[in-house]
């Protein structure tokens, strides 16, 4: 049914670079990420949107934490291991950035140290595996966000906004 014009498109979070300018304005954009997290969290995209502001306020000696909930082959531009670190370190070249792979999360006494947690679409894990990492990271006050908002907020304000758009959430 390729006659009909798509309502929204979902992409890969790492193709936002390209997407965000081929994709016509009046069709909604958003990344798989953004879309499974949302999912995965039972709604609370709005809290995951609510942590990328704290790379406004980050500084020398802050640690963040990579989170992704697979133990897949990583290889090459790993999203997880290279892509965002990369761009964390060019952008803020004096944090700490460590990772936590697999189904089990950190002990809440070692998330303690993290100024920012940024988390895979989780779509590895079920609802309640999520929602408790939520209410860990909430009982500690640590901000959280996701890699699709992270690449997308990277892209620039605009991008960040469009992706957002299919769930009527506004990031400033």
């Amino acid at each position: 049914n390729f006659n009909k014009k798509p309502k929204a498109i979902i992409t890969d979070s790492q193709a936002m670079d390209i997407l965000g300018s081929w994709c016509p304005e009046d069709i909604l954009l958003t990344t798989f990420s953004i879309m499974m997290i949302n999912y995965v969290s039972r709604g609370k995209l709005n809290k995951f949107v609510d942590g990328i502001k704290t790379l406004q306020n980050l500084h020398a000696g802050d640690k963040i934490l990579i989170v992704e909930a697979c133990n897949h082959s990583r290889i090459g531009e790993d999203i997880g291991t290279v892509q965002i670190p990369n761009i964390l370190r060019k952008r803020y070249p004096d944090v700490t950035i460590e990772h936590n792979f697999g189904r089990e999360f950190l002990e809440n006494t070692r998330l303690q140290g993290y100024k920012l947690i940024i988390h895979c679409g989780g779509c590895m894990i079920s609802h309640q595996k999520m929602l408790a990492r939520i209410r860990q990271l909430e009982a500690r006050g640590i901000p959280f966000t996701n890699y699709g908002i992270f690449l997308s907020h990277a892209q620039g304000d605009d991008a960040l906004t469009r992706v957002l758009a299919p769930w009527d959430i506004s990031w400033k």
